[in-house]
C-alpha cells in the first residue's frame, strides 16, 4: 500500500565487512521506522520488523559477519542502545541512553564499543557479547565516520557543521560524502548527507543521493526514497542507473521476531 507522506521515506543502509546481507533502515512517515534485509549479490530485499519510534540510523552498526544489528533508538521518549539478531528489531542487549543519543560500532562479531552511556545502564545483556572500553581514536568523529573509515572513506575535511568525507574509485573518479550534523533541511533530521561525483576534475552534484557506496564495481545509491544500483560510463561521462527497491510503497505493519 502506498503512504500518503509529503517527504518520500528516508533511506539508509548498514553493510557489513565481511557479508552480503545489509540492513536497510527506513525512515517515515514521522516515529515510524521499517528495518529491512538486502542481499547485495542478488539484490533482494525483504521488510523485517517496523518500529513505533524512532532508530537512529547514524549511530547504529552491523557486525562484520552480517549477523548482528546494534542500533540506537527511542521509543515514547524512552532512549536506548540494543543489540539485536539481524535484520530484527528485539533486543538480546538492551542499554538505557542516558544524556544522549546512545550509540555504539562493533569491535569485532563478539565485541562493541558504546559511544554513548555505560555499561552500568544495561537492562540485560547477552553473554555473547562483550563491551569493550571505547577507542577515543576510533570515534574522534562518531561512530558513522568510523564506520566509512572502515569502507575506505577518507576524512577530507571537518568542522563544526559538516564532516566530508572521500573515497576514490580509480585514477579518474572519486566520491565525495558531505555529512551536515548541524543543521536541519526540509524533510530530513538533524543528521543528513549529500554528495559529489568527481570525474577527471569535473564535480557533478548529487544533493538528493541520501546514501551512497562503490559495492562490487558499481555505484549503488538511495534517492527519493527509492534504492538505485548504476554503472558509470567514462566514454559518456553518464551514469545508468537501475531501481532495486521502491520503500515509498510500504506501509506500517507488525511482525513478531522469530526468536
Amino acid at each position: 500500500m502506498k503512504t500518503n507522506n509529503s517527504f518520500p521515506a528516508r533511506i539508509f543502509i548498514l553493510i557489513p565487512e565481511k557479508d552480503h546481507r545489509a540492513i536497510v533502515i527506513r525512515r517515515g512517515p514521522a516515529e515510524k521506522t521499517g528495518i529491512y534485509s538486502w542481499n547485495i549479490k542478488t539484490d533482494q530485499v525483504r521488510v523485517s520488523q517496523w518500529l513505533k519510534g524512532r532508530v537512529y540510523e547514524y549511530f547504529s552498526d552491523v557486525s562484520p559477519d552480517g549477523d548482528h544489528f546494534l542500533y540506537s533508538a527511542n521509543k515514547k521518549g524512552f532512549g536506548y542502545t540494543v543489540v539485536s539478531r539481524a535484520p530484527w528489531l528485539k533486543a538480546i542487549t538492551l542499554t538505557r541512553n542516558v544524556g544522549g543519543l546512545g550509540s555504539g560500532i562493533f569491535a569485532s562479531n563478539n565485541s562493541y564499543m558504546l559511544g554513548d552511556g555505560n555499561d552500568c545502564y544495561n537492562e540485560f545483556a547477552s553473554p555473547k557479547f562483550t563491551s569493550i572500553k571505547r577507542d577515543f581514536e576510533m570515534h574522534k568523529y562518531g561512530v558513522y565516520c568510523a564506520r566509512l573509515r572502515k569502507r575506505g572513506w577518507v576524512v577530507k575535511s571537518i568542522n563544526s557543521a559538516r564532516i566530508t568525507l572521500l573515497k576514490r574509485i580509480d585514477q579518474h573518479t572519486s566520491l565525495e560524502k558531505l555529512i551536515n550534523h548541524n543543521s536541519r533541511r526540509k524533510g530530513k533530521g538533524s543528521w543528513w548527507e549529500f554528495h559529489r561525483l568527481i570525474y577527471k576534475g569535473v564535480v557533478y552534484e548529487k544533493p538528493d543521493w541520501e546514501w551512497c557506496e562503490w559495492l562490487n564495481n558499481q555505484l549503488v545509491w538511495t534517492e527519493g526514497g527509492i534504492l538505485y544500483r548504476g554503472r558509470i560510463s567514462v566514454a559518456s561521462r553518464s551514469l545508468t542507473g537501475k531501481l532495486i527497491y521502491n520503500f515509498n510503497l510500504d506501509s506500517f505493519i507488525e511482525v513478531t521476531a522469530p526468536y
